[in-house]
């Protein structure tokens, strides 16, 4: 019944893709990782989408209305007709993206080239603080700007350090702070996306790997924010 309605509440605000998008992300789906292969998970998951696509169809038949799935994106639409897809450049970033870094990296770490996983990690916090920004419908004030756009982050869910907090979590604030700091100047002073020339320090692959994983376990934990945020405004509805 709760379903039902909020469902409702989502199609007529035109929020139905962003609901089901949620309801329906992999990372939910952790009872798949049984199975033996990408391609079982793959089918086992697409199989449930379906699955409740139809059932919802079932519902929505006698209003001559359907809902469709187009490249990631559900669509509420007219029985037989086609959605209008705005253009978009909004990337799916989620945990097995994130978790997928040191698989991008690992021939990056057999050749040696320390300084293309630096560029690799600072990429993915990047991507993850846009993806954050933008499906919050908040303009992006500076694309590059790794400390502009976490500021931005933190004022939008007030990840700021307070006094009244535990002083142990104002520490992992500020080390988080610092992990995004310290990528960005390494970044900048290291990788291969900059000719840095005579100024450029030999990475150590121990200290390639600390990158790695600091981007890592920072971008867990922010879309970890992101995910709880967004869990907060459907109970809301609810």
């Amino acid at each position: 019944m709760y379903l039902d309605e909020l469902l409702e509440y989502t199609i007529l605000k035109n929020r139905c893709d962003e609901l089901l998008r949620y309801l329906f992300d992999i990372d939910k789906f952790r009872d798949f990782l049984q199975l033996r292969t990408p391609e079982e998970i793959g089918k086992a998951y697409e199989y449930t989408l379906m699955a409740v696509i139809n059932k919802i169809n079932t519902a929505l038949y006698l209003g001559r209305h359907e809902l469709q799935y187009i490249q990631g994106h559900f669509y509420v639409v007219e029985t037989g007709k086609k959605p209008a897809i705005e253009a978009t450049n909004i990337k799916l970033i989620n945990l097995s993206y994130v978790q997928g870094l040191r698989e991008r990296c690992t021939e990056d770490f057999i050749s040696g080239n320390y300084d293309s996983v630096i560029t690799k990690s600072r990429t993915m916090i990047e991507e993850v603080l846009i993806f954050i920004l933008e499906n919050n419908q908040i303009q992006v004030e500076s694309k590059g700007d790794l400390n502009r756009l976490y500021n931005q982050v933190k004022g939008l869910y007030n990840m700021r350090q307070d006094r009244s907090y535990d002083g142990r979590v104002n520490g992992l604030l500020s080390g988080l702070e610092k992990i995004v700091q310290s990528v960005a100047e390494m970044r900048n002073m290291n990788s291969d996306s900059h000719g840095v020339g005579s100024n450029r320090i030999a990475i150590k692959e121990s200290e390639a790997r600390l990158v790695m994983n600091s981007a890592v376990t920072f971008s867990e934990y922010i879309l970890d924010i992101y995910k709880n945020h967004k869990l907060k405004c459907i109970e809301v509805l609810l």
